[in-house]
């Protein structure tokens, strides 16, 4: 009886060890890596905030991405809501929401702070791609760790916090929280916090579509 019941105990403890192993984020991120190489487009909503010293903006995005580096944005709430931008052939194009200047298009470099938001990021630094190889680089500046599994809108999460060890080197971005859809490894959100524990960016992406039959001309035509 208490061999049998040792050798349940041994089991039950490698069990819950082996089930209770997170992966670390250095591995999951070159997994986001590897899953954003195959996808060939994406489009989604993406609920954006941004904010930098007395300045704040919220956008609801409507976002089209095609590789290897096409995006079309439809600004549909918030400051210059009804603007559409489209980078292409490294340049970015701009259709304005006002109605009087509507029939105007304008185009820019991709760092133009015209085309940037108060932070500085440009139409160029919006994909998952550029994401994934910012942190890819980051990595030895951030401490991480994973905190929990949670379920956003029906989508099973991982959830990794990270931590600057120098906010000089990770663009004053202090603390970061990352959800990660657990069976497509794709950014469900993320959240920035500056040294004050102030958000200074976000993110969340809704309605998520991949690998779909887009016409190329919507990333070249406003209409």
């Amino acid at each position: 009886m208490g061999r049998k019941f040792f050798i349940l105990v041994i089991i039950l403890f490698f069990s819950e060890t082996i089930f209770s192993v997170e992966e670390n984020f250095e591995s999951v991120l070159f997994k986001l890596k590897q899953q954003f190489d195959n996808i060939n487009n994406y489009l989604c909503t993406i609920e954006s905030y941004t904010s930098k010293k007395d300045k704040s903006e919220f956008l609801v995005l409507k976002y089209f991405f095609s590789k290897p580096k096409s995006v079309r944005i439809e600004i549909i709430s918030g400051k210059n809501k009804g603007t559409i931008l489209l980078l292409n052939q490294n340049k970015v194009r701009v259709k304005p929401g006002n109605r009087i200047f509507s029939v105007l298009t304008l185009t820019f470099n991709p760092d133009d702070k015209k085309v940037c938001d108060i932070r500085g990021r440009g139409v160029h630094e919006s994909d998952w791609g550029w994401f994934i190889d910012k942190h890819i680089g980051n990595l030895e500046y951030f401490d991480s760790k994973y905190l929990y599994d949670e379920t956003v809108e029906g989508i099973s999460t991982m959830v990794y916090e990270l931590h600057s060890k120098d906010i000089n080197k990770t663009e004053e971005v202090n603390r970061e929280t990352i959800w990660i859809d657990k069976e497509r490894y794709i950014i469900i959100k993320y959240i920035q916090y500056d040294k004050d524990e102030k958000i200074i960016q976000a993110s969340s992406y809704k309605n998520i579509a991949l690998n779909q039959e887009l016409d190329e001309k919507i990333f070249t035509s406003f209409k």
